[in-house]
C-alpha cells in the first residue's frame, strides 16, 4: 500500500488485479509525468460504468501522490483498438487547497459557473430590452411608412425544431465543443421529472466524449428566472453520475 500512495504503477496493478481477480480481467497499468494509463483486457470487454465507479473509488480511497488523472481503456481479447475509454480526474483526492480552475473542474463548479453564466446574460438582456423599450418616440426620428399591400401573404409559424425521440420528452440540442468531447445542452419547454431528467441526459452521454458535459434544462417558475429554463441536472462523465440542482427548484429529492 505504500507503493500503491507512492504512485507505483506495477503496485497499483497488482491491486486492481486482486479487486477483479474472480472476474477473468487482465490488468496493464503504465505512468506517464502525472498521468496513469490503465488498460483493462477481458473475454469480453468490462462494463464501462461498474469499471468506472471500481478505479475511482480504488485510487480515491488510497490518494496515490503526484497523480491527477487517471485514463482507463477496455479491450476485448484479440483486438487492438479499445471498446471504450474513460477518464477519472483524481485532483479532490490529494489534499491541495483548491484554486478557481480546480474548483471549476469539479461537477458542482461547473453547475455553478453554468448558472452564473444563465443568470447574468438573462439579466443583461432584461436591462437592455428596458433601454430600448423606454420612449422610442423620442430615441428616433418620425418617419412614414407606407401602407401594407393589400396581397401580403402572412408569415407562416417557424417551424418545429423539437427533437422526438420514443419514450423521452421532446427537446432541443445544443453542441459546444470542450477539451476532448463536447457540452452538450438539452433544453424541454415541460416540467420533467428527476426520471425524465436522468433518461435525456443519459441518452447523450456517449457523444459527449471523453472530457464531455451533458446539462439538462427545464423551466424554473421561481426568480429570477420566472418560467425561462434553469439547469436541472448534468453529468460531467466523472464517473460520479448524474446529479440534480435541487437547491435552484422547488423538487424535493
Amino acid at each position: 500500500m505504500q507503493q500503491v500512495r507512492q504512485g507505483d504503477p506495477r503496485a497499483i496493478e497488482a491491486l486492481l488485479r486482486e479487486q477483479l481477480r474472480r472476474q477473468g480481467v487482465r490488468v496493464q497499468v503504465a505512468r506517464e509525468a502525472k498521468q496513469l494509463s490503465i488498460r483493462f483486457t477481458g473475454q469480453a470487454a468490462p462494463e464501462k460504468r461498474a469499471l468506472l465507479m471500481l478505479v475511482s473509488r480504488t485510487l480515491r480511497h488510497v490518494s496515490p501522490q503526484n497523480i491527477h488523472v487517471a485514463k482507463v481503456l477496455a479491450y476485448q481479447q484479440g483486438d487492438r483498438e479499445a471498446v471504450w475509454t474513460g477518464r477519472i480526474l483524481l485532483n479532490r483526492s490529494l489534499g491541495r487547497p483548491r484554486t478557481l480552475g480546480r474548483w471549476l473542474a469539479t461537477a458542482r463548479g461547473k453547475a455553478i459557473a453554468t448558472l452564473g453564466l444563465f443568470v447574468f446574460f438573462g439579466l443583461s438582456w432584461g436591462l437592455v430590452s428596458r433601454l430600448f423599450a423606454a420612449d422610442p418616440v423620442a430615441q428616433a426620428p418620425a418617419t412614414i411608412q407606407p401602407p401594407p399591400a393589400a396581397s401580403a401573404p402572412t408569415p407562416a409559424p417557424p417551424a418545429d425544431d423539437l427533437i422526438r425521440i420514443a419514450g423521452l420528452p421532446p427537446h432541443r440540442l445544443r453542441e459546444q465543443e470542450i477539451f476532448d468531447g463536447k457540452r452538450l445542452q438539452i433544453d424541454t419547454d415541460q416540467d420533467i421529472s428527476r426520471d425524465e431528467c436522468s433518461a435525456l441526459a443519459a441518452q447523450y452521454l456517449d457523444a459527449a466524449g471523453i472530457d464531455g458535459q451533458v446539462v439538462v434544462q427545464k423551466p424554473n417558475p421561481k426568480s429570477p428566472w420566472n418560467g425561462k429554463n434553469a439547469p436541472y441536472c448534468a453529468n460531467n462523465l466523472d464517473a460520479v453520475g448524474t446529479f440534480f440542482n435541487d437547491e435552484y427548484f422547488d423538487d424535493v429529492p
